[in-house]
């Protein structure tokens, strides 16, 4: 079990792990503010990590992200690969970091718990979504990571999402792999099959209930709501069911009947 210490402004200030506790110093006395030190080491923002497991050299893309990891000698160490939204899909080398995806805006990944720190909340590259709602209260999705816009947009304090750089979208995408909504929904509803359909509409969240009224499930008109909130259908052919899947960009996949 890992426990956390932070500061007044909600910044994480040190980690306790099997006793010991660790301190972390940052550029900065507010949240999201890049890492100095912590327990593996000194840092230069995006640029290195000094320690007692030798030196590090990040080389990152676009967006920020550490694509490869080199030592002292100039010796390539790491290769890294993510999805879209931050998974690491394939990795070479085990150089001990936390400056992984968009490091160099200040996410800090987090080995004891698999997940992202970004400023206020911790982020779950593998759902690609917050784990707590964002403190401002932006949007009508306070767990949506970045308007599910991860090509082009970062959140390094966990509630203000902004674009990286002057067409930092555009280059990322360049550094990403291709990434399909329409076929990712489709392989989804292929797996689960049993009533599950993709559906051509811009997702929501996963678990929430969907609605259809139509003739089918390309045309008509489509609503996602938050558990609770069911959608005033007059149309006595409307059908519902659950949000299961998602897939970049406009594409869903529901389990029809599964209200």
């Amino acid at each position: 079990m890992v426990n956390y210490a932070y500061n007044g402004d909600d910044q994480r200030v040190g980690q306790d792990s099997g006793g010991a506790l660790t301190g972390e110093l940052y550029a900065g006395a507010s949240a999201g503010s890049p890492l100095l030190q912590n327990g593996e080491g000194t840092y230069t923002p995006g640029v290195s990590q000094h320690g007692s497991g030798g030196s590090a050299f990040f080389a990152a893309d676009a967006l920020g992200s550490t694509r490869g990891i080199t030592g002292s000698t100039g010796a390539a160490t790491d290769s890294l690969v993510y999805d879209a939204f931050g998974e690491t899909l394939t990795r070479s080398g085990s150089t001990a970091t936390p400056v992984q995806f968009a490091g160099a805006s200040g996410y800090q990944a987090d080995a004891a718990t698999g997940l992202m720190l970004l400023g206020h909340r911790y982020y779950d590259a593998s759902i690609g979504r917050f784990l707590s709602s964002d403190p401002v209260q932006t949007g009508s999705n306070w767990y949506a990571y970045c308007d599910n816009d991860p090509l082009v947009r970062v959140d390094s304090t966990g509630c203000k999402r902004h674009n990286r750089g002057k067409g930092g979208g555009d280059k990322a995408r360049r550094f990403l792999p291709k990434y399909d909504g329409k076929k990712q929904a489709y392989e989804r509803a292929k797996k689960d099959g049993n009533n599950t359909e993709p559906v051509h509409h811009r997702h929501s969240e996963i678990g929430w209930p969907h609605y259809h009224r139509g003739d089918g499930v390309n045309d008509g008109v489509h609503h996602s709501y938050p558990p609770g909130q069911r959608a005033s259908l007059p149309d006595k052919d409307a059908r519902g069911g659950v949000v299961i899947g998602i897939g970049i960009g406009i594409w869903e996949v529901v389990k029809w009947g599964a209200l």
